[in-house]
C-alpha cells in the first residue's frame, strides 16, 4: 500500500491530541483509499484481479472501512452532543422548530420517502399506512426510534446503493453517486448507534431498505397469516417489548354519600422477547446482474419465507427459542375447553366453546381452525337433515355469527388410536389476547455459494436476519377446544 495513504492507526499516532485534525485527516485518507480501489478496478477492467491487485485491494478495503467507521462514529457523537445542548433551547414562536434531527424533521423525511416508494409500487397502501402509524403513534421515544430508522432506511438513494451492492458486492460501492454514498453512510451511522445502545440489531451485514424489511412488509395485505390480521401487532427497537395488561376496573351502583369500592385494576407488566429469524435466499450471478428486478423478487421471497416461518411459530411456537404460539400459551390454562365428544369432534363443540368465552370479549371475537376441521363442521346436520352451521359455507365464512379464519398449523385430524391432545378449534378476541412484536431494522449479508467440495457454484446467498416475538397476554380473552384421545 502506498505510504502516502495512512491508515487509521497511523493517523492516531500523528494526531494524538487533536481530534478535529484527526477526523479531517481520516476523511481525506478514506477518500484516497476509495480512489485507489477505483483505480485498481479500472486496471482490471472486466477481468479477475491478479494476486497483486487483490492484495492491494484488500489492504485498501480494510483501511477504508476502518476510516469510514471512525468518521461515522465521530459524526454520530457530534450530532448527539449537539442535540443534547440545543434540545432545551430550540424553540420558535408558538411551536418547536423543525430541524433535520428533530422528531418532526425525521417524521417529515420518513413520510416523504414512504410516499415515493408507494407511488413506485414498492409499498402497498397498508405498508404506507404502517409507516405513518409508526411515526405518529406511541410514546415520543418509540416515534423517535421509528422516525430515525425510516428516515434513513427508507431513503430511495439507499435502496439504489443497496441494489448496486447486490449486483456486485465487491465493487458495487464504486458505482455509487454522492447521494447514494451519503445515504449509505447515514444508515451505517444509525446502525452503529443501535449497536452501541445494545439493541437486538446485528453488528455485521447491511441494513435492509425499508421496502424489504419484514417488519414493514408483513402487513395485512402482505401476509397470508390470519393472526397478523386479528392480533395486536406492535414494533420495537429493543430486545424486549413491554406492555401492561389489566383485567379491568370495577363499576358499581352506590348510594349518595357512601364510600366507593376500590376500582383499581390489577395490572401486570408483560415482557415479550424478540427471537432471531433468518432467511437464506439463493440466487445466481445471472439474476444478480439485474439488480432492480432482483430487489422486487427479494420482496416476495423474503416476505413469503418469513410469513411461513411465523405462521408455524404463532400457532405452536415454544416461547423459548421462537415466539410463543397461541396454542402453546393456552394449553393447560383455564382457557382450554374439553370437547363434548368421545375422542371425536362433537357437533355441539362450537356452541360450547363460544359459550365459554366471557361476554366482554364476544363483540370482537373470531374463530380459527384447520380447514379440515371446518369441513367437518360444514357437514354437520340436524336430525331433520338441515345443515347445523350453513354460514360456514358462505364467503366470507362465519360460524355462529362470527368470522372464521383458516389456520393450517392447528390440528386437522383426530387419531383415536393415539394418546394426545388435539387442539382443533380456537375462538376469542385476538386483539385483546395475543400480541405480535416486530423489531424494526433487519440486516442482510451477501455470501458466495460453494458446493460440497468447497468449489464455487455460481450463486450467492442473501442471508437475511430479522427479529420477531409473540405471546398470549390475556388468556381469558381466548378459548381453545381440546379433543383428547387415549390409545
Amino acid at each position: 500500500m502506498p505510504e502516502r495513504i495512512p491508515t487509521l492507526d497511523q493517523l492516531r499516532e500523528q494526531f494524538p491530541d487533536d481530534p478535529a485534525r484527526l477526523e479531517e485527516a481520516a476523511v481525506a485518507a478514506r477518500d484516497l483509499h476509495a480512489a485507489e480501489m477505483t483505480r485498481i478496478n479500472q486496471e482490471a477492467r472486466n477481468d479477475d484481479l491478479t494476486a497483486s491487485q487483490q492484495r492491494r485491494w484488500d489492504a485498501h478495503d480494510v483501511a477504508e472501512a476502518e476510516l469510514r467507521q471512525y468518521v461515522a462514529e465521530q459524526r454520530l457523537a457530534r450530532v448527539a452532543a449537539s442535540r443534547a445542548d440545543t434540545q432545551s433551547t430550540r424553540m420558535s414562536v408558538g411551536a418547536a422548530a423543525m430541524t433535520p434531527d428533530s422528531l418532526d424533521g425525521r417524521r417529515s423525511v420518513a413520510l416523504r420517502f414512504a410516499d415515493e416508494q408507494h407511488k413506485q409500487g414498492m409499498f402497498t397502501d397498508s405498508q404506507r399506512q404502517l409507516v405513518q402509524d409508526l411515526v405518529d403513534d406511541g410514546s415520543i421515544g418509540k416515534r423517535q426510534s421509528a422516525a430515525e430508522f425510516l428516515s434513513v432506511a427508507g431513503d430511495p438513494a439507499y435502496l439504489r446503493a443497496f441494489s448496486k451492492l447486490l449486483a456486485d458486492p465487491a465493487r458495487g460501492h464504486m458505482e455509487w453517486t454522492p447521494q447514494e454514498a451519503d445515504a449509505y453512510r447515514a444508515v451505517a451511522t444509525w446502525k452503529a448507534a443501535q449497536s452501541e445502545a445494545r439493541t437486538a440489531m446485528a453488528t455485521s451485514g447491511y441494513v435492509l431498505p425499508s421496502v424489504l424489511d419484514p417488519a414493514i412488509m408483513l402487513t395485512n395485505d402482505g401476509s397470508n397469516n390470519p393472526l397478523r390480521r386479528l392480533a395486536r401487532v406492535v414494533t420495537t427497537s429493543t430486545n424486549t417489548w413491554r406492555g401492561i395488561t389489566s383485567a379491568g376496573a370495577t363499576a358499581e351502583w352506590k348510594t349518595e354519600g357512601a364510600q366507593a369500592a376500590d376500582g383499581t385494576p390489577t395490572a401486570a407488566e408483560v415482557e415479550i422477547p424478540v427471537f432471531l429469524a433468518d432467511v437464506d435466499a439463493i440466487f445466481s450471478y445471472e439474476v444478480q446482474q439485474d439488480a432492480i428486478d432482483l430487489v422486487s423478487q427479494l420482496q416476495f421471497v423474503v416476505r413469503d419465507a418469513i410469513d411461513n416461518l411465523q405462521a408455524v411459530a404463532f400457532t405452536t411456537g415454544n416461547g423459548t427459542t421462537a415466539p410463543q404460539g397461541f396454542v402453546t400459551g393456552l394449553d393447560g390454562t383455564s382457557s382450554e375447553v374439553a370437547g363434548n365428544g368421545s375422542e371425536t369432534l362433537a357437533s355441539s363443540d362450537p356452541v360450547k366453546l363460544q359459550n365459554a368465552l366471557g361476554a366482554r370479549f364476544s363483540p370482537n371475537a373470531a374463530w380459527m381452525s384447520n380447514i379440515a376441521i371446518a369441513n367437518t363442521i360444514r357437514f354437520y346436520e340436524t336430525t331433520n337433515g338441515a345443515l347445523m352451521y350453513p354460514e360456514l359455507r358462505q364467503s366470507p365464512p362465519q360460524l355462529l355469527g362470527k368470522p372464521w379464519y383458516e389456520c393450517s398449523n392447528m390440528d386437522g385430524t383426530i387419531n383415536a388410536a393415539a394418546t394426545s391432545d388435539n387442539f382443533v378449534l380456537a375462538y376469542g378476541d385476538w386483539q385483546a389476547g395475543y400480541v405480535i412484536v416486530d423489531h424494526i431494522g433487519a440486516t442482510v449479508e451477501i455470501l458466495p455459494g460453494y458446493g460440497a467440495n468447497n468449489r464455487p457454484t455460481g450463486q450467492r446467498h442473501l442471508f437475511v436476519t430479522s427479529r420477531h416475538g409473540a405471546e398470549v397476554v390475556r388468556p381469558q380473552a381466548l378459548r381453545l377446544l381440546n379433543v383428547a384421545t387415549t390409545a
